[in-house]
């Protein structure tokens, strides 16, 4: 919970309008600018209808170096002036989570299995520093190509979409999203995060995606320890390596055809060139 002295009194902030900026800020003014690397507001776990509430809509941009230097409006009333309730509070992080817009995927496994690559598991996407879980809800089940290839993932096989509520502990937040790509290619792509269906999920609904359904895990020996890896491109399936020297025979027959072409050309002009040179006359 954040305190503020003023008037040489202590009272606190109410939480409305309170974001990861003035966190941001909070941190700073603490002194872990340094060490730390970033705010994340919170809610308070605190209650006490009693204590003094000294600011509200707090407006920081994240680069104040005081939490004064902010926009907000004082209040010095009780908690009866506060319209969300609760305290605003901080976690100052000395590692960042994640960055806003990531995806990944989660999966757990198995205690024998020494699992390299990891194309499926559960979706999670990245919100205010936070891993969130993403919801079935969400307009994204045509887009689950960009989706892998967000997470360099590439592969010939089409991604499928999958239920997996148990597949691990899923995290705290859950979050509903849509892609929405401008035409004609779909390079241009943005995640839009709705945060009225949020309420509507639960994490039964979180969902899944495998983006290679031809890579498996492959067995050793494992410590059963989860994979939380941002996932590499393979393309080492027996498939693939059918195509790619399928392509390579083809490339050699049609370099070989052009070889034959242009020889056949030359002796063509050559020819002709000796032809044009005949005198003139019934004889040579």
């Amino acid at each position: 919970k954040v305190g503020v002295c003023f008037g040489n009194s202590w009272g606190y902030i109410c939480p409305e309008d309170w974001d990861n900026n003035d966190a941001k800020v909070i941190c700073r003014q603490l002194g872990l600018s340094l060490t730390w690397t970033g705010g994340k507001g919170i809610d308070a776990e605190y209650e006490n209808l009693n204590d003094r509430l000294w600011m509200n809509e707090v407006q920081c941009t994240g680069n104040e170096t005081r939490l004064l230097e902010c926009g907000r409006r004082r209040l010095g009333t009780l908690r009866s002036n506060c319209d969300d309730g609760g305290f605003a509070a901080v976690a100052c992080l000395r590692e960042i989570p994640c960055t806003n817009g990531q995806f990944r995927l989660v999966s757990a496994a198995p205690a024998n299995t020494t699992q390299q690559l990891v194309t499926k598991g559960r979706l999670e996407y990245c919100i205010d520093l936070s891993w969130a879980s993403v919801c079935r809800r969400g307009n994204y089940a045509d887009k689950l190509n960009i989706i892998c290839r967000k997470m360099n993932i590439f592969s010939t096989a089409a991604p499928r979409l999958l239920l997996v509520p148990d597949i691990t502990a899923a995290t705290d937040n859950i979050v509903t999203i849509s892609i929405n790509c401008a035409p004609p290619t779909q390079d241009n792509c943005t995640v839009i995060v709705d945060d009225r269906a949020e309420s509507s999920c639960s994490h039964s609904d979180d969902i899944g995606i495998d983006c290679n359904p031809s890579i498996e895990p492959t067995a050793g020996g494992g410590g059963g320890q989860r994979n939380y890896v941002l996932l590499i491109a393979s393309v080492t399936t027996a498939g693939g390596l059918f195509l790619t020297v399928t392509l390579i025979l083809l490339i050699i027959i049609i370099i070989a055809c052009v070889v034959v072409k242009v020889k056949n050309k030359k002796k063509l002009d050559l020819y002709n060139q000796t032809y044009d040179r005949r005198p003139s006359g019934d004889k040579w």
